[in-house]
C-alpha cells in the first residue's frame, strides 16, 4: 500500500498498530549465548560457543562470532551458515578465545540480504555483581581444567568434589558435547560420569576418540545400566565392562566388575582395581567405583583424593596455587595477555617454536617497497596538468604556449602511462611457505601441526583452499616485529568438519601467517621391526629394520630409545627399507637449518611422546624435504616437514 502523506493524520492509528503488532527484527533471532565448559575456559584454545537462534520467518542466517585476537589491532571473523526457524535451535561454534569474552560477540545477519538481525557479547560485564553473577573463569593455556559430562546428577556431585579441591571443572550436557575434536582442545581431560550412551551420537563419540589419539585424556565411570556392544567408545576401553556390585567406602557405592584387555595397565580406588590404556598419544582409564557419591573431610583431602586419580591423566595443581586470572576490562591485561604475542597458542613453548619457524619462512619482517604502478599514476597526473592543461589554459587566455614544456610533459606522460600499463600486468606472484610437523602412533597417522606463511609485493586478495577437516587460526605471534598501525581483519569458514580462511587480503607490506591443527590423518608413514641388544663389551645396539611406507625419501633420521639415541646416517628412499646394527651417539638431535625446538609446535604431544620413549618404545624423527606441500591453493615455493613417530620395540 503507498503511503499518503496528506492524509497522515487519518493514517496515524493503523501506523501505531503496526509498530506493536509486528515485532522488531533486531535483536530476535539470538535467545541465548553459552561459552566454555561450564563457567570456565583455557584461553588460546578452541572453545564451544553455543548460540540459540529462533525467527518467525524460517531463513537462512550467517551465524558469526567477532572479536580480538592477539596484539597489534587484530580481529578474527568466523562464519557458518545456519538455518532460524520458530523453533529454537541450538547451534555449537568454535572460537580461539584469547581476549576479554565482553569484546567478542555474536552476530546472526541473513545470509541473502547481510542484513544484521542481531548481536550478542560473550560476556556482559556490567551484569556481574559481588553477591550474585559471576565472570567466566579464565585460565592461561597450560592450566588444568576438567570437562564433566554423562549424568547429570553424577556430573553435578563430581563437580562439587572438584570444585571443593579447588581443581577447574566445567560440566556439560551430554547433547551439547562437541562433534570435532578440536571442541575438546580446551579441556586437560574428560570424565564421562555414568553415561547413557545412547544419548551420545555417532559422531561425538568419534570427535572424543579422535581427541584422546592425539594426546586427549578421557576417564570413564560406568553407569548401572547395561552398555551397548557394539560401541567405538565401549570398544575402545581397556577393560570389559562386568556385572554391578555395591561396596563400602564408607558410603554404599556401586562398583562394575571389570576384566582387563591386552595392553592395559591396573590402579587402584577404593580398594578396587581399575584399567587405564594408551589410544594414540592419549590415554583412556575406567573407574570402578561410582565415586560422585563421596564427601570430603576438607578441600585438602578432596584434592588430594582427585590428584591420585587424575595424576596418570593431567597434572592437578595444589589447593594452595590458584590458577585463574585477574582480568581488568580497563586495560585487558590477561596473564598472558592479548596484547602480547605470546598470549596466542598454548603456551610459551609453542608460541616461541611458531615464532622460530615464522623466521625460518622470512615472515617476520616488513617490507615497505616503492608501489611504482601508484607512483607511475600521480607521475601522468602531474604531466598532464603541465602539459595539455597548462597549454589549453595558456591558448584560452591568448598566450604562446611554452613548447618545450609541453612537449617535454607530453613525453612524460605517454612514458609514465605505458610504464603504468606494463606495470599493471606484471602480477605479482605471492610467495607462500609451509611447514608440516606429523605425529604417528604405531601405524596411524594421529595428529598433524601446521604452519602457512604468505606474502605479496603489492596488495592482493589469494584465495586458499586449505584442508577441509582441519582447524586454522592467525599464527601472530610475529606481529610485534610489525607496524603499530597494522589492522588485519581475517575471515574464516566454519562448519561440523573445520575452520579455514578462504582467501586472504596481503596487504603488500607485511606477510600473514595461519597454524592449523588436524587429527587422523590416515595411515602411519614408517614401519619398523627394532630391538635392543647388549654385545660382548656391554654395548647397546639398535637391531632391525626401518621401512619407509611413505611415498617420498626421509633423511637426517633419528631413533631416541631410553638407553640412548641412534643416527641413521643414509637417506630413506621411498619404500625402501634398511636394517639396523646402531650403536648409540652423544650428539644432540639436530635438523640443518631447522630450529632446535621445532618438535614444540605440539607440545603436549612432545611430551607424551617423551613418556612412551620412557615406557619403552621408540621415537622415530626423521626430515621429509621431497614431501608434497600443504594445499594451500598455488604451489607453495618452499615446504619444510618433519616425521615423529612411536614405534614399538620387542622385547
Amino acid at each position: 500500500m503507498k503511503w499518503n502523506w496528506a492524509r497522515w493524520p487519518e493514517n496515524l492509528p493503523a501506523l501505531l498498530v503496526s509498530l506493536v503488532l509486528i515485532p522488531p527484527a533486531i535483536g530476535q533471532e539470538i535467545r541465548n549465548v553459552t561459552v566454555g565448559w561450564g563457567d570456565a575456559l583455557r584461553l588460546g584454545r578452541w572453545t564451544p560457543v553455543f548460540v540459540t537462534v529462533a525467527d518467525p520467518q524460517p531463513r537462512e542466517i550467517d551465524l558469526q562470532i567477532h572479536g580480538s585476537y592477539g596484539e597489534k589491532s587484530a580481529s578474527l571473523w568466523l562464519h557458518q551458515i545456519a538455518v532460524a526457524e520458530p523453533q529454537p535451535d541450538t547451534y555449537c561454534l568454535l572460537f580461539p578465545i584469547n581476549a576479554q569474552p565482553s569484546r567478542i560477540e555474536v552476530i546472526v545477519s541473513d545470509l541473502r540480504t547481510g542484513r544484521t538481525l542481531g548481536t550478542r557479547a560473550l560476556q556482559n560485564n556490567s551484569s556481574f555483581s559481588s553477591a550474585g553473577r559471576m565472570p567466566m573463569r579464565l585460565l592461561a593455556p597450560q592450566d588444568t581444567l576438567i570437562g564433566l559430562s554423562g549424568n547429570i546428577d553424577d556430573a553435578i556431585a563430581l563437580q562439587a568434589q572438584l570444585q571443593r579441591a579447588d581443581i577447574p571443572v566445567g560440566t556439560l550436557d551430554p547433547l551439547r558435547l562437541p562433534a570435532n575434536f578440536a571442541g575438546y582442545d580446551g579441556v586437560s581431560a574428560l570424565i564421562l560420569a555414568a553415561p547413557d550412551l545412547d544419548q551420545i551420537k555417532p559422531e561425538q563419540e568419534q570427535a572424543i576418540l579422535q581427541w584422546v589419539a592425539s594426546g586427549g585424556n578421557l576417564l570413564l565411570i560406568p553407569p548401572t545400566t547395561p552398555v551397548p556392544r557394539d560401541d567405538p567408545l565401549i570398544a575402545a576401553l581397556p577393560c570389559v565392562i562386568g556385572s554391578n556390585a555395591l561396596v563400602n567406602a564408607p558410603t554404599k557405592l556401586n562398583a562394575r566388575e571389570l576384566s582387563p584387555k591386552p595392553g592395559s595397565t591396573v590402579f587402584q580406588i577404593i580398594n578396587r582395581t581399575g584399567y587405564i590404556r594408551w589410544l594414540g598419544l592419549g590415554k583412556i582409564a575406567v573407574v570402578p567405583v561410582n565415586i560422585s557419591p563421596l564427601k570430603f573431610a576438607d578441600g585438602h583431602s578432596a584434592n588430594d583424593f582427585w590428584k591420585s586419580l587424575l595424576q596418570p591423566l593431567a597434572k592437578v595443581p595444589p589447593i594452595t596455587e590458584p590458577t585463574s586470572l585477574l582480568v581488568s576490562d580497563v586495560d585487558e591485561m590477561l596473564v598472558p595477555g592479548p596484547n602480547a604475542a605470546q598470549s596466542v597458542g598454548r603456551g610459551q613453548r609453542e608460541s616461541d617454536a611458531i615464532l622460530h619457524v615464522l623466521q625460518l619462512m622470512g615472515a617476520t619482517e616488513s617490507s615497505r617497497g616503492i608501489d611504482w604502478r601508484s607512483t607511475l599514476l600521480c607521475l601522468a597526473g602531474f604531466c598532464f596538468l603541465l602539459g595539455p592543461i597548462d597549454s589549453i589554459i595558456l591558448m584560452r587566455l591568448g598566450q604562446r604556449p611554452r613548447n618545450w614544456l609541453t612537449l617535454l610533459s607530453w613525453a612524460a606522460l605517454i612514458a609514465s602511462l605505458g610504464g603504468f600499463a606494463v606495470a599493471r600486468e606484471i602480477k605479482s606472484t605471492p610467495s607462500i611457505s609451509t611447514f608440516r610437523l606429523v605425529d604417528q602412533m604405531d601405524d596411524s597417522v594421529v595428529a598433524a601441526t601446521d604452519i602457512i606463511a604468505l606474502n605479496s609485493g603489492r596488495p592482493v586478495l589469494l584465495p586458499l583452499s586449505l584442508d577441509k577437516s582441519e582447524w586454522w587460526e592467525p599464527a601472530n605471534q610475529a606481529a610485534h616485529f610489525f607496524s603499530p598501525d597494522r589492522f588485519l581483519d581475517a575471515n574464516f569458514h566454519e562448519d561440523k568438519t573445520g575452520c579455514r580462511p578462504e582467501w586472504v587480503r596481503l596487504n603488500g607490506i607485511e606477510p600473514q601467517a595461519w597454524h592449523g591443527e588436524a587429527a587422523n590423518r590416515g595411515p602411519g608413514l614408517l614401519r619398523a621391526d627394532l630391538r635392543l641388544e647388549r654385545s660382548a663389551d656391554h654395548a647397546i645396539h639398535l637391531i632391525g629394520k626401518l621401512t619407509n611406507a611413505a611415498t617420498t625419501a626421509m633423511t637426517d633420521t633419528y631413533i631416541l630409545t631410553a638407553s640412548g639415541n641412534f643416527e641413521i646416517g643414509e637417506p630413506l628412499a621411498a619404500g625402501a627399507s634398511v636394517d639396523l646394527d646402531q650403536l648409540p651417539v652423544s650428539d644432540p638431535i639436530s635438523f640443518p637449518g631447522l630450529p632446535a625446538d621445532i618438535t614444540d609446535l605440539s607440545p603436549e604431544r612432545a611430551d607424551r611422546i617423551e613418556e612412551l620413549v620412557k615406557f619403552g618404545q621408540a621415537e622415530v624423527i626423521c626430515q621429509m624435504p621431497d614431501a608434497v606441500d600443504l594445499k594451500v591453493g598455488p604451489n607453495a615455493q618452499l615446504h619444510w616437514q618433519i616425521l615423529r613417530a612411536v614405534l614399538p620395540i620387542s622385547k
